[in-house]
C-alpha cells in the first residue's frame, strides 16, 4: 500500500534547504528514528542505516563538497545516494518488493515520513536556481515532507493533507532545530547579491566557499551581517 507524495511536478511539498557541519548534523539528527535509504534498490538483507553510519556518510559527502574538486557523477554518485534517507518511526510501516534480480529489493512506505537528500544549485546568468538536477552543484541537504498524499489502494483518487501524521511533527521539529543554528544564505557574484532559499550554519561558510562549483562560477557565500546595537529610546 504505497502512496504518492505532493501534487505532481514538485508541487505540494514542504522543503527546507540547509548547509551544516558534520558535528552539527550529528546533534540535530540524533532522534528516535530508524534511518532508511529510499528511492533506490537495496540489497535484500538491508533493513536500515545505523546512526553512526549515517553521520559518517554525511561527513564523507561534506568533505567532498568542500574539497575544491568537482563532484563527478560517475565516481562520486554513491556519496549522494546513500544520503537519500527517510526517518521512519515504525518499521512496520515499511513495505518491500523483490526486484527482478532477487538479490535486491525496493522499499516503500505505508505513510509519509520526512526525508533528506542532497540538493544542488545552478547559476544561470544572474539567477541561482535551488533544488535542481545538477550534481556538480551539490552544496547541502534538503529536508522534505509532503503536504498532501494520495494512496494506491484508493487508486490515487483522493488527496489527504498530512498534518495528522507523526512525520509532520518530526519534520517541523527538525526544521526548528536547523533554524536555531543557521542564518539565511547570501551569495554574491558579479556584484550581484542573491538570497536563495537556503539556510547555512556560520560554521560552514568558510568550508562551502571552497566548493568547486561555487569557485568556478565566482559565487561567494557572505558571512552573516553583524547586528547593530540599538540605541535605547529616552
Amino acid at each position: 500500500m504505497g502512496y504518492f507524495g505532493g501534487l505532481g511536478a514538485g508541487k505540494g511539498w514542504n522543503k527546507y534547504f540547509f548547509i551544516i557541519t558534520p558535528d552539527e548534523f550529528k546533534k540535530i539528527f540524533d532522534i528516535k528514528s530508524n534511518y532508511v535509504i529510499n528511492n533506490q534498490r537495496m540489497p535484500i538483507e538491508y533493513t536500515s542505516t545505523s546512526f553512526d553510519e549515517l553521520v559518517s556518510n554525511y561527513s564523507k559527502y561534506y568533505q567532498k563538497i568542500k574539497s575544491g574538486t568537482i563532484f563527478d557523477q560517475k565516481t562520486d554518485w554513491d556519496l549522494a545516494t546513500i544520503l537519500y534517507i527517510s526517518f521512519v518511526h515504525d518499521m512496520k510501516l515499511c513495505e518491500y518488493e523483490i526486484c527482478p534480480d532477487p538479490k535486491y529489493k525496493l522499499i516503500d512506505f505505508i505513510e509519509p515520513f520526512p526525508s533528506i537528500s542532497p540538493f544542488a544549485i545552478h547559476r544561470w546568468k544572474t539567477r541561482i536556481a535551488v533544488d535542481i538536477a545538477n550534481p556538480e552543484g551539490y552544496i547541502g541537504l534538503g529536508l522534505y515532507y509532503p503536504k498532501f498524499v494520495s494512496y494506491d489502494h484508493e487508486n490515487y483518487e483522493y488527496i489527504h493533507s498530512t498534518p495528522e501524521y507523526i512525520g509532520f511533527k518530526v519534520y517541523n521539529d527538525l526544521v526548528n532545530k536547523i533554524k536555531s543554528i543557521t542564518v539565511g544564505c547570501k551569495m554574491k557574484f558579479d556584484n550581484i547579491l542573491r538570497r536563495p532559499r537556503i539556510k547555512i550554519s556560520p560554521n560552514s561558510i568558510d568550508d562551502i566557499n571552497n566548493n568547486e562549483y561555487l569557485s568556478r562560477n565566482k559565487i561567494v557565500v557572505l558571512p552573516p551581517s553583524k547586528r547593530k546595537n540599538r540605541v535605547p529610546s529616552r
